[in-house]
């Protein structure tokens, strides 16, 4: 298990310019999100922020704002401790949230109805991620598929959510459903570019929304609870990302991580937890994210967060 976290990345902060007040010594609330009040037992935990403005480019807030690279961050991370530990993701994980029992919960619900451990055909992973974000805990578990030719399709998606007391199921469900495909198609479709100081795309037309027919299926369970209720309009989004990403796709039962590569977009091989290449390389755009996040892990078992420059 591990010993020490210390998590250090640098971004924009809409929140300074948008509401100064809200920025206090150099903090600011919404980047953070996701990174800082983790529902894994740490002993020893430190995360830092630097504000960092990409110049002559002004962001603005994204659907899930700070968990979309934090828990994305987080959740590979803790693959890769577990593929270190020779672990299972999904035991893993629930080793360490003995402390917080709505995640724990969440997390065994969605690898139980996803049928986490069950054989897959060849060239089917399934990968997990949890997070508490929004006041609100989720965890998904995500079914992908890579064709021969490379081509890669998130087939199948399940999604425990316990989001304190619920007004309304359908629009909970509906929320979460929408935010899935939102996270899909930044993490394996689009991306936002720039010519001539202008962004290119212009609508829909050009940055295109995952289509009926390339969209997975999406089912949520929704735990009965007490407590006061918590944000659901950006929670799915954060965690499909880290979810997709770290699947299985040799079926040799090892997660998987990212090694950047190409000069458009953000260009991924998935390698196993040995280093060695995987039968199936793939392109994936990256998040709508002006950063290129990577985590490294090191003996005491920490992350780092940098910018790429």
């Amino acid at each position: 298990m591990p010993v020490a976290w210390n998590h250090r990345f640098a971004g924009s902060s809409v929140i300074a310019r948008y509401l100064p007040p809200a920025f206090n010594n150099g903090l600011d609330p919404d980047t953070t999100e996701g990174a800082i009040h983790l529902t894994y037992a740490l002993p020893n935990m430190h995360v830092e922020y630097v504000r960092v403005e990409p110049p002559g480019i002004p962001t603005a807030f994204w659907r899930s704002v700070g968990p979309s690279h934090n828990v994305f961050v987080v959740e590979s991370f803790m693959d890769e401790l577990a593929a270190a530990a020779k672990q299972d993701p999904v035991a893993y994980r629930r080793a360490l949230l003995n402390q917080s029992p709505r995640a724990k919960a969440v997390l065994e619900l969605a690898a139980e109805k996803a049928g986490w451990g069950q054989l897959l055909p060849e060239g089917v992973g399934r990968g997990v991620s949890v997070q508490f974000v929004f006041a609100t805990y989720l965890a998904q578990v995500a079914e992908v598929e890579v064709s021969k030719g490379g081509a890669v399709r998130v087939r199948r998606v399940v999604c425990a959510v316990d989001c304190g007391t619920v007004v309304n199921p359908d629009t909970v469900r509906a929320q979460i459903q929408s935010a899935i495909i939102f996270g899909i198609t930044a993490a394996l479709n689009d991306e936002i570019t720039l010519k001539d100081g202008r962004v290119e795309q212009t609508n829909f037309h050009n940055y295109v929304m995952l289509r009926l027919n390339e969209a997975p299926a999406i089912k949520v369970y929704i735990v009965n609870s007490d407590e006061p209720p918590g944000g659901m309009g950006e929670a799915g989004t954060s965690a499909i990302a880290p979810a997709s990403d770290q699947c299985d796709l040799c079926g040799d039962g090892q997660t998987h991580s990212q090694a950047s590569g190409s000069e458009s977009g953000c260009g991924h091989l998935i390698t196993c937890s040995t280093r060695k290449p995987c039968a199936h390389p793939r392109t994936i755009a990256p998040m709508a994210e002006l950063l290129i996040l990577r985590s490294r892990m090191r003996e005491v078992g920490y992350s780092e967060v940098r910018r790429k420059r």
